[in-house]
C-alpha cells in the first residue's frame, strides 16, 4: 500500500493518524469534510482510507456508500467515537475494510496496516494465478490490453505527450489517471478539460484562463486549466472536438510551453505533461481538414489505442463478477 486518505473533522486525529501513517511509509492526504474528502477521493487513487463515522455536514455511512461506487479498490476504514455493534456490522456489510473505535492506539493502526497489506498480496496473488491484471479500475485478463498496460506504465515515468485512442466506455479516462498515478507527477494535480462539452469560447477560457472584460461574462480573472495543473498533468478528453481556433492556440503551447490568457497579453510558462484522448479518426479528420496535421503529430508522441469489450471477449465473465459483486455490496 502508498496511499492514504483520512477523513475527520478532529485536528487530533488527522494529525496523529498522518504522522502515523507517513511513519509507515504511505502518502497521506486529509480531509475535515465528506465533501471535501469525496473531492479528494474522486481525484486521486487512494490504497486505504479512514473515515470518520460522525462527520460535519454528511453521515459517513453515506460517504462510504459514494466512495464504494466509485471505486471498490480502496481498503475503507471506519473510525468513530460512537462505536456500537449495529454500526459496525453495517458498515462492513456497505464494503468497509475494518472498524476502528476512538480512541485507538498506533498498536491498532498498525494492525490494520499489516492486515491491508496481507489481503492485498492475496488478491494479487489471486489474480496473477487467474491471469488477471488489476489496475486503477481497469480489470482484465486480454493479453492485448494487458500489452498496452506494461506500455503506459514504461512510458509514464517520461513527460512524453501521450495519445489515447478507443471507442466511448474502453476506459480511456482512467488509463489517463494510471498514467498520472504512475507518474513522477503523481503528487501534482491530474486536471480534466471536457473538449466536446464546451463551446469553443469556452473551451479557450477553461484552457488558458482569461482576464476581467476579456468576453461578455468574463466578470473575474480566470485561472486556466494548463495553470491550475502546474506541476501535474493535463487530460484533454475528446481533443477531436477542438475548433480550428483552439487547436491552433493551442499547438502553440505545445511548441513552447508557453500560453496568454484571453485579454492578457502576457506569457505564462508551465510545467505540465499533456495526455489527449479521443474515440475518432484523427487521420480521418486530418484528411477532412477537420483536424490539423502538426497538432495530431505533436500529441501522438506515444500512442496507446485501447481495444473494446467485443475485440477481448475472455473479460466479459470477470467484469460481470466484478459488478455483481460491486452492486451487490451497493444495495445490501
Amino acid at each position: 500500500m502508498k496511499s492514504a486518505l483520512i477523513v475527520d473533522d478532529d485536528r487530533n486525529i488527522l494529525t496523529t493518524l498522518e504522522i502515523h501513517l507517513e511513519e509507515s511509509g504511505l502518502t497521506v492526504e486529509t480531509a475535515s469534510t465528506g465533501a471535501e474528502g469525496l473531492e479528494r477521493y474522486r481525484n486521486t487513487t487512494f490504497d486505504l482510507v479512514f473515515l470518520d463515522l460522525k462527520l460535519p455536514d454528511q453521515n459517513g455511512l453515506e460517504v462510504l456508500r459514494k466512495m464504494i461506487s466509485l471505486n471498490t479498490e480502496a481498503m475503507i476504514v471506519i473510525i468513530t467515537a460512537y462505536a456500537t455493534i449495529d454500526t459496525a456490522v453495517q458498515a462492513v456489510k456497505t464494503g468497509a475494510f475494518d472498524y476502528l473505535p476512538k480512541p485507538f492506539t498506533p498498536a491498532q493502526i498498525t494492525r490494520i496496516l499489516e492486515m491491508g497489506r496481507k489481503v492485498k498480496a492475496l488478491e494479487s496473488e489471486n489474480r496473477a494465478l487467474r491471469g488477471i491484471v488489476s489496475e486503477g479500475g481497469v480489470i482484465t485478463r486480454s493479453r492485448n490490453l494487458r500489452k498496452v498496460l506494461n506500455t503506459a506504465r514504461q512510458v509514464a515515468d517520461s513527460s512524453a505527450t501521450i495519445l489515447i485512442t478507443g471507442e466511448s466506455g474502453t476506459g480511456k479516462g482512467m488509463l489517463a489517471r494510471l498514467l498520472h498515478d504512475w507518474s513522477p507527477r503523481s503528487t501534482f494535480p491530474f486536471v480534466v478539460v471536457d473538449c466536446a462539452g464546451l463551446h469553443e469560447n469556452l473551451l479557450e477560457s477553461d484552457l488558458f484562463g482569461h482576464r476581467k472584460g476579456a468576453f461578455t461574462g468574463a466578470l473575474q480573472d480566470k485561472e486556466g486549466k494548463l495553470k491550475r495543473a502546474e506541476g501535474g498533468t493535463v487530460f484533454l478528453d475528446e481533443v477531436s472536438e477542438m475548433s480550428p481556433a483552439v487547436q491552433a492556440k493551442f499547438l502553440r503551447f505545445l511548441q513552447s510551453r508557453e500560453f496568454e490568457r484571453l485579454g492578457d497579453a502576457t506569457s505564462i510558462k508551465v510545467d505540465v505533461r499533456i495526455i489527449a484522448a479521443t474515440n475518432k479518426d484523427l487521420e480521418e479528420l486530418i484528411a477532412a481538414e477537420f483536424f490539423r496535421q502538426d497538432l495530431y503529430f505533436r500529441l501522438n508522441v506515444v500512442a496507446l489505442h485501447l481495444p473494446p469489450l467485443r475485440q477481448r471477449p475472455e473479460d466479459i465473465k470477470i467484469l460481470t463478477e466484478y459488478y455483481l459483486k460491486r452492486f451487490a455490496t451497493l444495495n445490501g
